[in-house]
């Protein structure tokens, strides 16, 4: 059950990843520049950035994976007015001014795919100012606070959406699979040919690791 976890763990992270990449990849193009390859893995760790959050809440969890405790998105790394500001100013100091716009927007994304109405929910974007959740569909601010989490929670939510695939993350991987795929296409001049068969052979991983779960059940 571990590696099946740890397997969720990495598909539920790869939407976030490749848009991190996708974004140095527009971005870049906007200026007429081509970025190393490497940007595009620092572009998907800084779309990944905000759930930094989360290893402290699965380290804390494991001595009791049934306690209740504050979801991740109460930290302050999921705090958007506090966040995207220092980071812009970060990344504009260590780097150049096209990285202010890439952590920024990579930290933006994150955050409008955490939130209620895009396919997350317990966003906080105005925190300290407005500290209940914002919803974007329906367009409002939520009744409650953020949502107690245990690490059983956190697993449940993981073999649902990312081993047995809802319809949700299903469409979410294979944009993913897409985006990088095109990515690396176009970065080494490959054919077109050589990026449908790159997103095949993800697809096929993606279809036998559903599989494996099934079987092994």
């Amino acid at each position: 059950m571990k590696l099946f976890l740890l397997g969720a763990t990495a598909l539920a992270a790869l939407l976030d990843f490749s848009m991190g990449a996708l974004i140095v990849f527009a971005v870049y193009k906007l200026v007429g520049a081509k970025p190393e390859l490497w940007y595009y893995f620092l572009g998907g760790l800084l779309a990944l950035g905000p759930d930094l959050d989360l290893l402290y809440f699965l380290v804390t969890s494991r001595k009791n994976k049934s306690r209740q405790q504050t979801h991740h998105h109460a930290f302050i790394p999921h705090r958007p007015i506090v966040m995207i500001p220092l980071v812009v100013v970060t990344a504009y100091f260590l780097g150049e001014t096209i990285w202010a716009w890439i952590a920024g927007l990579c930290f933006f994304w994150h955050y409008l795919h955490d939130t209620k109405g895009f396919g997350g929910s317990n966003m906080s974007w105005f925190w300290p100012f407005i500290k209940k959740p914002i919803s974007l569909w329906p367009l409002g601010v939520e009744h409650d606070q953020c949502i107690a989490e245990s690490l059983e929670d956190h697993h449940k939510w993981l073999i649902e959406n990312y081993v047995e695939l809802n319809r949700q993350s299903r469409l979410g991987l294979l944009f993913s699979f897409a985006v990088l795929a095109t990515i690396v296409t176009i970065h080494f001049n490959w054919h077109w040919f050589q990026d449908v068969y790159t997103f095949g052979i993800l697809v096929l991983v993606l279809y036998n690791f559903k599989n494996i779960y099934k079987a092994t059940r």
